[in-house]
């Protein structure tokens, strides 16, 4: 009858049997009556056999009521004792389902979210299925940070920057504990699990979760941002509860969320459920002109085009990637061919040693013309012929070390030219003493 255009005549069979349970918004505040529906669900819940429970799915029409849905079941079950033992906070992965457009655009990204990269940027150093977290912005830039405290500048918005082959994510704190039912938000390869998977959390070692599925049993290492992809699941969307069946659905429905009480949300609601239904509103009349007006085949209708267009798109950049690529890569070996032979770093190297040899040149002539010049003026006059034999032997080896380190720098051909013009004046200086210039002399043999 729902899915038929008769949502309201559905809606009104269920209320005979008592299925509809009316809880306004106080004063009209929507948080405080999502709150009290939230709470009526849970004791609801909580007050089932845990077969029973096993059996009951809730159902809960966005991901913001799903959210207060779970916490209060949670919350309901460790008073009665059925969650206890031990237990781990997580920092999970909640996506934010950003389109392509946002996914491009700086001002979509938020400090500590989470960014997985769909393939390989090999500029950036970035492999497939890499997790950043977004330490900060600069204009454009949005700065990437890895576990290991390293930075990476990344600009969605710039042509090849793989923006479109990201996902985006929340980081949620969220306590898990043994006997808690969870579902996983995203495809898990790693531990093979498939999106929407539920299961029970049967044991919790540090970062560690043990938990069961209808597969068996699987080991979850938190610690990983890969295995983050987890939330509570006592409370699911109608979307995610599509394939899903129990028997008993509790659902909550409120009648002035246009986009998602509709008649096609409201069909796949009820009929997750073989026996009974339980639906949770803040007004039955406004709830059933809602449905009676909402068919919700234009939101279904826009899905799947929006579906088409992303899976056409997808497919356009695979095709494009590869030939791209090789362009790249191309240009890229000209420019490395073009190079060879060119090494900038050992260029600058050398010209670096040279300047240091040179400088080192230019210290060891001054500290030689300063011990000269102390030298000579002790001297006697008759040492200036012995002198001057000397002090051009020192020009002529001063010469050829200024003559090498002149080529390196031209500051050294200044200092060969005072050493010279000293070696100049040294010869004028009138000679006498004769034992002075033999000790001159052999000084001058042992330097």
């Amino acid at each position: 009858d729902a899915y038929r255009g008769r949502a309201a005549q559905a809606l009104e069979k269920i209320d005979q049997r008592g299925g509809v349970k009316e809880i306004a918004n106080p004063g009209g505040d929507r948080e405080a009556g999502m709150q009290a529906r939230a709470q009526a669900i849970a004791k609801d819940f909580a007050s089932l056999s845990k077969s029973d429970r096993e059996k009951t799915i809730i159902i809960a029409p966005g991901h913001d009521d799903r959210a207060v849905i779970n916490s209060a079941v949670r919350d309901q079950l460790k008073l009665e004792g059925s969650l206890s033992g031990p237990s781990a906070k997580v920092e999970t992965l909640q996506s934010k389902g950003l389109t392509d457009a946002e996914k491009r655009s700086p001002d979509s990204y938020s400090k500590g979210d989470v960014v997985r990269f769909g393939r390989e940027m090999k500029g950036l150093g970035i492999a497939k299925g890499e997790y950043l977290k977004v330490a900060d912005k600069e204009g454009e830039v949005v700065k990437l940070e890895r576990v290991s405290g390293e930075q990476i500048g990344w600009n969605p918005s710039a042509r090849g920057s793989g923006a479109g082959r990201t996902e985006t994510f929340r980081s949620e704190s969220k306590e898990f504990q043994v006997g808690d039912r969870v579902q996983v938000t995203r495809n898990i390869e790693t531990a093979g699990i498939s999106n929407k998977t539920t299961g029970t959390i049967e044991k919790v070692a540090g970062d560690k979760l043990t938990v069961r599925t209808t597969e068996g049993q699987v080991g979850l290492d938190m610690s990983k941002a890969e295995n983050r992809h987890l939330d509570h699941g006592y409370a699911m969307t109608a979307h995610a509860a599509q394939g899903a069946t129990a028997d008993r659905a509790l659902v909550h429905a409120e009648s002035h969320r246009l986009n998602l009480t509709n008649q096609r949300a409201e069909y796949v609601s009820i009929s997750r459920a073989r026996q009974e239904v339980t639906i949770y509103t803040d007004s039955k009349a406004g709830l059933t002109d809602a449905l009676s007006r909402q068919t919700g085949e234009k939101s279904a209708a826009l899905d799947k085009r929006d579906a088409r267009l992303r899976a056409e798109g997808e497919g356009q950049k695979i095709q494009a990637t590869p030939q791209k690529t090789e362009a790249i890569e191309s240009t890229l070996a000209r420019f490395s061919e073009s190079g060879k032979g060119m090494d900038t770093g050992k260029s600058v190297a050398s010209v670096t040693a040279a300047a240091r040899e040179s400088a080192s040149a230019g210290s060891q002539l001054s500290k030689v013309g300063a011990g000269a010049g102390k030298e000579l003026g002790q001297a006697s006059a008759k040492a200036a012929e012995g002198l001057s034999k000397l002090a051009g032997e020192i020009a002529k080896g001063a010469g050829k070390m200024l003559g090498a380190a002149g080529r390196l720098a031209g500051g050294a051909g200044r200092a060969l030219g005072d050493v010279s013009n000293a070696a100049g004046e040294l010869s004028k200086i009138p000679g006498q003493a004769n034992e002075g210039v033999k000790g001159g002399e052999k000084g001058g043999g042992k330097d």
